[in-house]
């Protein structure tokens, strides 16, 4: 990277242990150069050393800070792998502009490590927030569809991903032949799908929200993840949007607002 950009006014946060300056800058110096490595939150990137022209994150994020923003010079660019729950590969080329904003669109997947502060096990919690017990309590409604899509269509994936953060989706196969069974979950909340069969618990209607985001990126016209893009303020504050920043989609749902039972109808985005 240092070779391609030949300045010091491009940095890049990345995940790394304490200790690990002392024998990035000895391999570094052993290569023939000598830039500045700094330890610190990554998150916060590094303001001494700014303005930047570009700044390259070899972390994932799922959050682009406020920060990155605040140090990149307008005309400058950010570059960040970027990742939900539901798509775990992405990656967000922002412009800054002159009034302060980041904003650009999705590229060529990609994953990286989270950023040290935005680590999320990949893990789903299913396991925490599920029991038998809870099972029993749970609520049994028709089948609208089988989420196949979630296996078959990434960028079928990354639209409703950019809707519902936080949501995790697992595959289970349960018999040869058979259609695999989903399960999708917060860690309040999950639901169940297989054949015939949905199940769902906790305060969170799970599969209407799957179904509601997925609807709304059908009646967009399918688009490719490479038409949805980002818009970063200098506080932090982010939203996604589609071909252009005025095509700004619904608020995602949020992790505290209890939506419609499943009645036969769905909440419109």
């Amino acid at each position: 990277m240092i070779r391609t950009a030949g300045t010091p006014k491009s940095p890049s946060p990345e995940a790394a242990r304490t200790g690990n300056d002392r024998s990035a800058r000895s391999a570094l110096h052993a290569a023939g150069y000598r830039p500045t490595v700094v330890v610190a939150d990554g998150e916060a990137g590094h303001p001494a050393g700014g303005p930047y022209d570009r700044l390259l994150s070899t972390a994932s994020s799922h959050h682009v800070p406020g920060a990155w923003v605040q140090q990149v010079r307008p005309g400058g660019l950010i570059v960040t792998p970027w990742r939900t729950t539901l798509a775990t590969s992405g990656m967000a080329v922002l412009r800054v502009t002159d009034d302060g904003r980041a904003q650009g669109n999705f590229g060529h997947p990609m994953a990286f490590m989270d950023l040290r502060g935005q680590r999320r096990d990949d893990h789903s919690p299913l396991r925490d927030v599920y029991t038998r017990d809870a099972w029993d309590d749970s609520r049994a409604g028709p089948v609208r569809s089988a989420p196949h899509w979630l296996d078959d269509d990434y960028h079928a994936r990354f639209a409703p991903g950019l809707l519902l953060p936080g949501v995790h989706a697992d595959r289970q196969d349960i018999d040869s032949g058979a259609e695999p069974a989903w399960w999708l979950s917060t860690p309040t909340s999950w639901a169940y799908v297989a054949g015939g069969t949905a199940r769902q618990w906790g305060p969170r209607d799970l599969l209407d929200e799957l179904d509601q985001a997925h609807d709304h990126w059908t009646k967009a016209g399918r688009p490719d993840l490479y038409r949805y893009g980002l818009t970063v303020t200098r506080d932090g504050t982010q939203r996604p949007w589609l071909d252009t920043p005025d095509g700004l989609l619904p608020e995602p749902f949020s992790p505290g607002v209890t939506p419609a039972r499943r009645s036969g109808r769905t909440r419109p985005l």
